[in-house]
């Protein structure tokens, strides 16, 4: 029997249409066994505007500065984030540095936070080195803040050493702004930490303590610490281990059993 070039094209149609319906049925969202582990996002490149826009946003500025309204010089800092340029971005660090207002000094690092670390790197990294700054709580979380928004590098033991046992020893926004640097970097040498912390029950407090129970002031500094930092830790956990816990208790068994498989140090 012969087959025409007609039914030769129907039934081309046909078998691309099971196997369409084959791919649809068995693989809805990607073949089984091609999964593969999300990786973080990076955050992508700034594009600079050109020297021209630059100059033109830089003057705009400068009238403002000019006028000396610090109410108004804030604002008008942040607006220059819209306008990524090296030129603009040594002005905000101007400010920045020069500057006695707080406003004025957070306004300049939210702009830096949202460039990347080639725009805003140098000066983040000298006003995270500064003592100055580290002395100011308030002003250094902002600091460490915009280093993890623009994704300036920072040292993984500088930031476990702002996350101290002992409650009282750091500014609570400082070790929220830490805990949270930390989970962006998926530092797991941050996981026992977090899960001690976790550990530190503020509901643990008794009713009347004896003269061996630690004093008011732990508790106190215990539940500060925990109202800032609670959230954060628990959203940084997730993003270390990917794994979700109910409690510290949950996480420090899974931390028995995971330790040596995921190559905790």
């Amino acid at each position: 029997m012969t087959i025409g070039l007609a039914e030769v094209s129907r039934a081309r149609r046909a078998l691309a249409a099971v196997a369409a319906l084959l791919f649809l049925v068995v693989a809805p969202s990607g073949a089984a066994g091609d999964e593969k582990e999300e990786k973080p996002k990076q955050k992508e490149a700034v594009v600079h505007v050109g020297d021209d826009e630059a100059k033109a946003a830089l003057e705009r500025f400068q009238v403002i500065a000019d006028s000396g309204d610090e109410k108004a010089l804030a604002p008008a800092l942040e607006r220059l984030s819209d306008t990524p340029h090296p030129l603009v971005a040594k002005e905000v660090e101007k400010h920045f540095s020069s500057s006695r207002s707080t406003d004025v000094k957070l306004a300049a690092l939210r702009a830096l936070g949202r460039w990347d670390e080639g725009l805003s790197g140098s000066a983040l990294k000298k006003a995270f080195r500064s003592k100055k700054n580290e002395d100011n709580p308030k002003l250094y979380a902002a600091i460490i803040e915009a280093m993890t928004e623009s994704e300036t590098k920072i040292p993984a033991k500088t930031l476990l050493d702002l996350v101290p046992i002992d409650a009282s020893r750091q500014d609570v926004n400082v070790q929220k702004a830490a805990v949270v640097a930390l989970g962006r970097m998926k530092e797991k040498k941050a996981v026992e930490l977090f899960i001690k912390i976790w550990e530190q029950d503020p509901n643990a407090q008794p009713a009347n303590p004896g003269p061996t129970d630690p004093p008011a002031s732990y508790w106190k500094a215990v539940w500060e610490r925990w109202a800032a930092v609670g959230e954060p830790l628990k959203a940084a956990m997730k993003e270390i281990t990917g794994e979700t816990f109910e409690s510290g208790k949950a996480a420090r068994e899974w931390y028995r059993k995971n330790k040596n498989r995921l190559r905790i140090p």
